[in-house]
């Protein structure tokens, strides 16, 4: 489903038809947008580790990349399009293409438009994802407040869209697990994990190097 949101009204006109301008004015701060996070330019890109969580040490199982082939215009939306490796785990968490709607980020394929970033609104659900089979769902949430991050490409200081996991049979290990992608301003995802719902052995994957246009 495509969500269609119209721009933010940016100037006013006064009265007189005249720009007027006071201390307050100065002091307005825009909502922040979800390209400030990820800044998918044509040309940039990402390259990550792949990585298992085995005996408390995070194994590296492959290396992975991510660029942006194709942008255009789509109505008041910007999409752009993903050329991606075929690793498992990284072709299923990132998209074929990213939408950017009036400031929000969602995630397109299978004729489906997912939001996955809106750093406007802290501590609310951006989305509830509904597990097949009955299993349970996850429900997503976007925190502003920092955390520092390491990783092979440096470290970072990057907010987070985080899933809590409901298991539908609450004795399942997977229950309550944190699923997280952080995001550092100007550069993108950092580090993202998940893990094997069967087993919650935890997997994701880590920023090695990256270059924007």
């Amino acid at each position: 489903m495509k969500t269609k949101l119209s721009l933010f009204t940016l100037l006013l006109l006064s009265v007189l038809l005249f720009p007027t301008c006071n201390d307050d004015d100065e002091n307005i701060v825009p909502p922040p947008d979800a390209s400030d996070y990820f800044p998918l330019e044509v040309g940039a890109f990402w390259v990550y580790e792949s990585y298992n969580v085995e005996n408390e040490e995070e194994v590296v199982t492959g290396m992975d990349t991510m660029t942006v082939i194709n942008s255009y215009q789509d109505g008041e939306d910007v999409v752009y399009e993903i050329e991606k490796s075929a690793g498992f785990i990284f072709k299923s968490i990132i998209p074929d293409s990213y939408r950017l709607s009036n400031g929000i980020l969602y995630a397109e394929g299978d004729d489906n438009s997912i939001p996955t970033l809106n750093a406007s609104l802290s501590g609310d659900l951006i989305y509830t994802d509904t597990v097949a089979a009955n299993l349970g769902f996850i429900d997503y949430i976007f925190y502003d407040e920092l955390t520092t991050v390491e990783t092979p490409a440096g470290v970072f200081d990057c907010i987070n869209v985080q899933g809590t996991v409901t298991a539908t049979d609450t004795a399942e290990p997977i229950h309550n697990k944190l699923i997280n992608t952080y995001y550092a301003e100007g550069v993108g995802i950092v580090r993202f994990n998940n893990y094997w719902w069967n087993s919650a052995q935890e997997i994701g994957f880590r920023l090695s190097s990256f270059e924007l246009p």
